[in-house]
């Protein structure tokens, strides 16, 4: 794949001084030698988690949101290779590849004369590289770990594992609004609803939505497939905290059966991504607490982290963003990794 970046070790090693009686993730994690041999490497490699970055924000401002997504997997690549290599967490459980490029399609979105069709037109060739990216990854057994971009990406997401499961998937998505508006032109808002009308996602569960954000259509459009779409309201755990983990379990049995991914829109994140939409949500620790017990389910396929704005990576609030994608990717492989009675050990 002519898109594709590949991160090398000596990219990772370059900026980060060695500490004396210390293991860094960046010293064990493994990456690919050959760039042209990569889908081999990767299929041989021990790694069970591949990580891979979306540097792109054109679904989210398709969507109208004029957010920067483009150095979201540089933040967190800056913060995961510094954590430690021990007990818990071991870098040679994870792949680094590097990320897609959209260079292309952001130069013509920043320079030629775009109306609406030709944007719809741009995320679709998004849908088209990540899709050709993942196929090869679940078709080797691994799970990706995906981060960057808008949540536009959900769809080719289940689009590939639908494709390598040979049947519908299921998904539960962190997030404070649905992503479930018409199939009409993509976009960031509407994947989870594309992914639905093709056949591709069988079961859907967004939790902790926002009351005041989701229009009466889409309220109807849930009730309308009460057996396929599954929700829980920020406001319900608002008034009840002990719910979360309730809703929780709901989500889980509701998905239970088929392959599955985890979702988290980094925009409910209330004291990591302040957003003036969304300025009260979760807090870091909830929702690593619910990746933490949701991970534990040996079906799951993969793991979206989206929208978390990022600039040159060196302000406070990038290193912020940065280090809570790595809390939660490194929550998430531990989670996959150990069974509760061997955390509890």
């Amino acid at each position: 794949m002519n898109t594709l970046e590949v991160f090398t070790k000596e990219q990772i090693n370059k900026k980060i001084a060695p500490i004396p009686g210390s293991i860094r993730i960046s010293e064990s994690i493994i990456t690919i030698e050959n760039k042209d041999n990569w889908q081999e490497e990767m299929a041989q490699s021990r790694a069970q988690f591949v990580l891979i970055g979306l540097p792109e924000d054109i679904g989210t401002r398709a969507s109208s949101m004029p957010m920067s997504t483009k150095n979201t997997f540089s933040s967190f690549v800056h913060a995961f290779v510094r954590l430690q290599d021990n007990l818990y967490l071991s870098g040679e459980d994870c792949l680094l590849l590097g990320q897609l490029s959209f260079e292309d399609l952001e130069t013509k979105y920043k320079f030629l004369t775009i109306d609406e069709k030709t944007t719809h037109e741009l995320v679709e060739e998004i849908d088209h590289r990540v899709s050709e990216l993942l196929e090869p990854i679940f078709a080797a057994g691994k799970v990706p770990i995906i981060i960057g971009g808008g949540q536009n990406n959900s769809y080719p997401i289940l689009k590939s594992l639908a494709k390598d499961s040979q049947k519908a998937v299921n998904c539960l998505n962190i997030a404070a609004h649905t992503s479930l508006l018409p199939p009409e032109g993509r976009s960031a808002r509407n994947g989870f609803s594309f992914a639905i009308a093709e056949d591709f996602l069988h079961k859907y569960y967004a939790f902790g939505l926002h009351e005041s954000e989701i229009p009466h259509s889409i309220y109807e459009f849930i009730l309308a497939n009460y057996n396929k779409v599954g929700f829980t309201r920020f406001e319900a755990i608002l008034k009840n905290d002990p719910y979360m983990f309730e809703a929780l379990n709901e989500a889980k049995e509701f998905l239970a059966g088929s392959p599955t991914g985890i979702e988290v829109n980094m925009n409910c994140i209330s004291d990591v991504i302040l957003s003036p939409d969304f300025p009260d949500g979760f807090l870091l620790r909830e929702v690593r607490q619910l990746v933490q017990r949701f991970a534990t389910d040996n079906n799951l396929r993969y793991f979206h982290l989206c929208e978390a704005a990022s600039g040159t990576g060196e302000l406070v609030q990038d290193k912020t963003t940065g280090k809570s994608l790595a809390l939660l990717v490194a929550d998430f492989i531990k989670a996959s990794t150990y069974s509760e009675e061997e955390e509890e050990e």
